[in-house]
């Protein structure tokens, strides 16, 4: 009798992880320009996911995105297009792993693992 309690604990712990996403800081690399943005186009990196706002991640710290579907759809916007879009997938949330991760010196981005969002992302 004593297990249901707990297990329900776990269950709503679970579920509590994966109602948001957490974008790494998003800071531009001093020095070369990535082939993504030509040299006249500037640093302007949005996100979305699925039909949510439109946010500008900080330069800083962590960025939390409040989501609401199993599989979000994440965007990312430079400038006024989306140049690239991805699925996070419900076992990746499950697990943990809601962590996005820029990578400046490439200018791409990742979902991480959950030993790696530790370092890398910071929203509570």
């Amino acid at each position: 009798m004593k297990i249901a309690p707990i297990l329900i604990l776990l269950l709503f712990s679970a579920s509590l992880q994966a109602e948001s996403l957490c974008f790494s800081p998003v800071k531009e690399k001093q020095g070369d320009k990535d082939t993504k943005r030509s040299f006249w186009q500037s640093f302007d990196y949005k996100v979305q996911v699925d039909d949510g706002p439109v946010i500008t991640p900080s330069e800083t710290k962590s960025t939390k995105y409040e989501i609401s579907t199993e599989r979000p759809l994440v965007k990312i916007i430079l400038g006024k297009k989306v140049i690239e879009s991805f699925h996070v997938k419900n076992k990746w949330l499950k697990e943990g792993r809601n962590c996005i991760y820029f990578k400046n010196i490439y200018e791409t981005w990742s979902v991480v693992e959950k030993w790696q969002a530790e370092k890398l992302c910071s929203c509570k």
